[in-house]
This record gives C-alpha cells, structure tokens and sequence, in this order.
C-alpha cells in the first residue's frame, strides 16, 4: 500500500471519483462498500466532466457498480446507418398491402421484347421495394447490439434499470419491497438471456443453407491451421515405375491436386473432320410453379440483400402472392437464353433468384 501511494504521489495523481460514494453492494451481506477508486493526472482532471457510480447501468450477476466517466475529448465518430428489420414483420398486413400494390401492375402477359421484359422487372422490383419502405420497420443498430437480442430482453433491462435506481436511493432500508423485486427481475432477466442465445442458435442451424455448413462447423469446431490444407491427410502417389511414394507438405499437396483436377491443354484441339455429332437433345420443359416455390424455400432468409435491397425472406413469404409475375419473368429469361445459346443443352431448369 505504501509503495501505491508512493507512486500516486510521484506521478502526480489526483482521484477523480468523489469520496463517500459506494462502489461495491456484496451478495450476501448487501453491505455497501468502497473498494474502487478513479485516478487520473492533473492535466487530465480538467477534461472530465462526469465521474459518478450509476446504479442503472448495473449488469445482473454483479456486485460492483459501474463507474462513468465522461471525458471532453473530440474524436471521429462512425455513424450506424438504420436497416430493416425483416425479423418482426407483420407479414399478414404485408401481404394484403402488397396485393393492393400489384392492382396497378400490368398483369403477368406474353413477353416479347427485351424492352418489356425490363419493364416487367422494374415495375415488380418498384412495387416490392415500396412495399418494404411501407411495412418494414427500421432498427438502429447499436455498435455493440448482439444478434440474440429480441424486444422482450429489452423490456425485462428496462425495468430492471427501473428498480435498479430505486434500489440505490433506498439502500438504507433493507427491508424494502425493491430489493426483492429487483432480485426476481434480474433471475428472469438472465434466464431470457439464456434461452434468447439458444433459440438464436437453433434458428441459425435451421436455416443454413449447403453453402453456409461450412461456417457452421467453425462456429462448433475451433479449428487451427487455414481450415483445409493442415487437415489433408498424407497422400500416397504412385509414379510410373510403380514406386509409391508419400507426400506431406502443402505445396506438394497443392501442385498434385493441381494437375489432378487442371491439366494440361492436350495438342490436338481442333474438331475432326466430318465428326458426327450426337443428336440434340429436346428444350427443357416450361418452368412450373412447384420448381419455383422449391428454389424459393432454398433460399437462405437473412442473407445481405441484392443492390435492389429486396432480401430472401420477402420473396420466400410472398411467394404465393407473386408467384405468377415471378413465373413469367423466370420464364421468358429461360426462352431468351435458349435462343441466344441454342448450344447449351439443359437436361432440367435452374432457376437462380
């Protein structure tokens, strides 16, 4: 203590928290008690405007009391731009609007130029986009907002905030009714913390797609190395005297794969005269509607939307509402791509939305 103190008064410190301020509320005692201080140099001392215990900002499972400290010194902020929020959608309302909406669209007709297909594109995209700024709700993202956190963690931090200032101002009596009350509300208050971190990881694991396994399994799995070259097992490579040898460094591992699956362009490239060439096959069938709800439902749901601003989950709810301009659209690009590129046999139709 006396080597601390020493210090103090070499540097120079002052201590910016006012005395007689508690710090500390202990679990099983509820006594008050002061085991924190703030120091800071003389020179600083002038910047701070505000070094004060707030009992509102009181996490639960806690029993020190946060300390803020305001400090007057300009920097750059980065500004949070407001986005949808696609997770609490009145889809229902969504959808009778959307309807009302399509009243003023041309009807799904026969596409025979490029300049109507266009159109009917925009006057779709137009109609969903208005229909987003309508109905969807904006968030304004906090920097520090986790992704598990719903409307009811933000109720149950709101009034335990509310008690928690009520406790400070009534600590002196400690048979008052608040504590208790704060109590309860923080033991559902981390209980819904819980279960909200849970039900976030479930709906995430359901609603991967085959391309997002990947992260999945690094989400479970802390993996070392660059994720794939360290985890390639030992290859065994038999030359052409039939001797087998064995490789183990990347490079080698890379250079093998490499002309395993790009080798080299053969010499003869040129197509032999009078080749016969196999019949082709007959134009795929027209695009029906359970391919197209089926390509719908594989969608992932919360991915980063297109430049149109138009995400997965509002074509996977409206489905059924669009499906017949989406239907027509999807299927004049099929035509157009089998007439610009007769060569490109299609044994089935890929829709990619």
């Amino acid at each position: 203590m006396e080597t601390l103190i020493s210090l103090l008064a070499d540097k120079g410190m002052v201590m910016a928290l006012q005395k007689g301020i508690p710090t500390l509320k202990h679990m099983v005692t509820n006594l008050y008690s002061r085991p924190d201080n703030v120091w800071c140099s003389k020179r600083l001392l002038g910047h701070i405007l505000q070094c004060e215990v707030d009992s509102y900002l009181q996490p639960p499972c806690t029993n020190h009391l946060p300390i803020v400290t305001i400090i007057d010194i300009p920097q750059e902020h980065t500004s949070v731009q407001p986005s949808p929020n696609f997770r609490e959608v009145d889809w229902e309302a969504f959808w009778e609007r959307l309807k009302v909406h399509l009243e003023d669209v041309p009807l799904p007709a026969r596409i025979s130029t490029s300049e109507a297909l266009q159109q009917a594109a925009l006057n779709l995209t137009t109609v969903i986009q208005e229909m987003i700024q309508e109905k969807v709700k904006l968030n304004k993202p906090c920097p520090h907002s986790k992704r598990w956190r719903n409307g009811k963690l933000h109720q149950l931090r709101k009034r335990l905030n509310q008690l928690s200032r009520v406790c400070m101002k009534q600590r002196s009596v400690s048979n008052h009714p608040c504590h208790e009350k704060r109590k309860t509300v923080a033991s559902d208050y981390r209980e819904a913390i819980i279960k909200a971190k849970h039900q976030h990881w479930v709906d995430f694991l359901e609603e991967v797609a085959d391309h997002d396994l990947w992260t999945a399994n690094g989400y479970l799995k802390e993996l070392t190395g660059d994720r794939g070259k360290t985890h390639i097992p030992t290859l065994k490579i038999r030359s052409e005297g039939g001797f087998t040898r064995e490789v183990n460094t990347n490079e080698e591992k890379a250079e093998i794969f490499s002309n395993v699956f790009f080798p080299s362009k053969p010499a003869q490239t040129s197509v032999p005269e009078e080749y016969q060439y196999p019949v082709p096959m007959p134009n795929p069938p027209l695009i029906s509607k359970a391919q197209l709800h089926q390509q719908i439902d594989r969608l992932s749901l919360y991915k980063a939307s297109s430049p149109d601003s138009i995400p997965n989950i509002v074509l996977q709810k409206s489905a059924d509402v669009l499906e017949d301009y989406l239907l027509n659209i999807i299927q004049t690009v099929r035509f157009l791509l089998s007439f610009l590129f007769p060569f490109v046999l299609l044994s089935s139709p890929v829709i990619t939305l």
